[in-house]
């Protein structure tokens, strides 16, 4: 006789990284990465898991939310760990672009030669009206005298992108690999 015992597939964890990093769950290594990677984790069992992530040896843990059907995605930058549930909708919306500062930062924003405003950690900016395309992205510094960064956004439609600013620090870009390109 034989009996079929149902096997619970469980959901799907996006990581996002930025920096090299450890991936736990339960006390066992799922995925480690060497710099800027986005990975997939199928198969998570669902409801609430406890992930630490190590950065340079120290251990953060971070409580998500795994869903049945759909993804949870946990961004690992070298100051930043957040997590966020994800659509990935099929019919190509417009992308969706976030800018966040360090603390006590403040950034003049500049795309395609346009003043867009200011951005600090206390007012975080979305640029979700900018269509799919190639796009500039400039930020100054609040004298507009220092070019902090430079570069292009390749935008695509359904894009979701959350961009983390530091002054003297690369660009931490979280969403798709190759949307963004430094340089002028």
């Amino acid at each position: 006789m034989l009996a079929f015992i149902p096997i619970a597939l469980g959901g799907t964890v996006e990581v996002q990284t930025t920096t090299a990093a450890e991936i736990h769950l339960d006390g066992v290594e799922i995925l480690r990465t060497y710099g800027p990677a986005t990975s997939l984790l199928s198969d998570i069992p669902a409801g609430k898991q406890v992930f630490v992530i190590y950065r340079a040896g120290d251990g953060a843990p971070i409580e998500v939310e795994v869903p049945d059907d759909g993804i949870i995605r946990i961004r690992v930058g070298e100051s930043l760990l957040e997590a966020d549930q994800v659509s990935r909708p099929v019919d190509g919306p417009a992308p969706e672009v976030s800018l966040r500062s360090a603390d006590g930062q403040e950034f003049i924003v500049i795309v395609d030669g346009r003043r867009l405003g200011t951005l600090s950690a206390e007012t975080p900016m979305s640029l979700n009206g900018i269509p799919s395309g190639e796009h500039t992205l400039e930020l100054r510094s609040s004298d507009l005298l220092v070019i902090w960064l430079r570069g292009t956004l390749h935008l695509q439609p359904g894009d979701d992108l959350n961009l983390q600013v530091s002054e003297g620090q690369m660009l931490e870009v979280f969403g798709r690999p190759g949307a963004w390109q430094p340089g002028s």
